[in-house]
């Protein structure tokens, strides 16, 4: 069987063009890039995670922000994780992404992800240190915050 040079070369910028939607970020993915970093000892500019998470996640931001203390924002409330739960599962586990798993399950609640199945998600990566949402964002009755 002969292939010409040219079939090839047309082919493989088929198959490149066509894969190239598959391989865009998601924006799990986005959201996970951004807060992976975010770890003990690591200093944060809240305000411009804020934005950066308002850009990425639109929204759902300000309505899980309606439902926390006053004056908290979504970001200082993931990057106060790294002391809190965040510790905890560090020193359990060795986990130090748990910033970035809370924002990652956020992601997939602003892309239509049953909470159920974000839960389930939740309580697999953090071997059972942080069990739902609700309990990682300190927020009672996330279902009817959210409007799910």
């Amino acid at each position: 069987m002969r292939f010409n040079i040219t079939a090839v070369f047309l082919a493989t910028l088929v198959g490149t063009g066509l894969a190239a939607p598959l391989a865009s970020r998601s924006l799990v993915g986005d959201v996970g890039n951004l807060l992976g970093g975010i770890t003990q000892g690591v200093v944060v500019d809240v305000v411009l995670l804020e934005t950066q998470l308002v850009s990425l996640l639109g929204p759902i931001v300000q309505t899980i922000e309606g439902a926390l203390p006053a004056a908290t924002t979504l970001a200082s409330k993931l990057v106060s994780l790294v002391d809190g739960v965040g510790a905890e599962a560090t020193d359990a586990l060795g986990l130090n992404n748990v910033v970035q798993i809370v924002g990652e399950a956020i992601a997939m609640v602003s892309q239509g992800v049953h909470l159920d199945a974000v839960n389930a998600y939740l309580n697999a990566a953090t071997g059972g240190t942080i069990v739902s949402l609700e309990a990682a964002l300190g927020i009672n009755n996330l279902t009817q915050v959210l409007g799910l």
